[in-house]
């Protein structure tokens, strides 16, 4: 059984094509696991136990396609750990387990599409998080979050990314926003910032973006999901711990 993987162990192996498999029994993605396995392909499906996704982990895995799903227990993502998946065209799911993201982690993911929840977990972005991704339709930011990175525009955090994206947060309005969030988080180019809709909870983001479900539950598995309320692949903790997944035709 494979336990471990060493740093830029897979790197630039273009030979490698097909689906992704990676072992239940490991519990980190090391620095630059899979960087440039650029013939990928099919979904990447990120196993339960995983614990860190270092730097570069799958960086230039052009083929990969989907949804990116963070399995729960994840804490921390690395720089450039998803950077330039240019092929990823699902939605983004971030976990309540992760408490930092790191530089550049999702950049030029650009057809990563959806409404993206940043977890009460997560304290600390890095510069440029979801820099160039066009196709990113809303994202919520929760007052918890401490740190923003971004010591100039070329590296804010949705730098950009569509003039039309709506960006949502329950800080009550520029002047509250916490001392750690960058001067330039909020820029869209060199002379354009986002218009940022302040005050605004997470209850009144899901229903105004229409998200009718949380994409991991809290609090354990809740019996009374319906068929209905799922609409894409998601994650779900059960009331013993387990993460299972669930698609739209199986929830009964």
């Amino acid at each position: 059984t494979l336990t471990s993987l060493g740093k830029w162990a897979f790197d630039e192996c273009s030979g490698l094509t097909g689906a992704l498999r990676i072992s239940n029994s490991l519990t980190t993605i090391p620095e630059g696991a899979f960087a440039y396995c650029k013939n990928l392909t099919g979904e990447l499906i990120i196993p339960e136990g995983i614990t860190k996704i270092y730097d570069y982990a799958f960086v230039h895995c052009w083929g990969l396609t989907g949804d990116l799903v963070i399995p729960y227990g994840v804490t921390s993502i690395g720089k450039s750990a998803f950077s330039s998946l240019t092929a990823l065209d699902g939605t983004l799911v971030i976990p309540d387990s992760v408490t930092s993201i790191g530089n550049s982690a999702f950049d030029y993911c650009q057809k990563l599409t959806g409404n993206i929840i940043i977890p009460v977990s997560v304290k600390t972005l890095g510069t440029g998080v979801f820099g160039n991704c066009p196709e990113i339709e809303s994202v919520y930011v929760p007052s918890t979050v401490t740190t923003i990175s971004s010591s100039s525009y070329y590296n804010a955090l949705f730098y950009k990314c569509s003039s039309s994206l709506a960006i949502y947060t329950n800080v009550a309005n520029a002047d509250s926003e916490p001392t750690g969030w960058g001067a330039y988080w909020d820029y869209y180019d060199s002379t354009t910032q986002f218009t940022i809709n302040y005050g605004v909870s997470l209850d009144v983001y899901k229903s105004t973006v229409g998200i009718t479900f949380a994409p991991i539950p809290l609090g354990g598995f809740n019996e009374n999901v319906k068929k209905q309320d799922v609409e894409q692949k998601i994650k779900i903790q059960t009331n013993d711990g387990d993460m299972v997944i669930f698609k739209k035709q199986e929830i009964e």
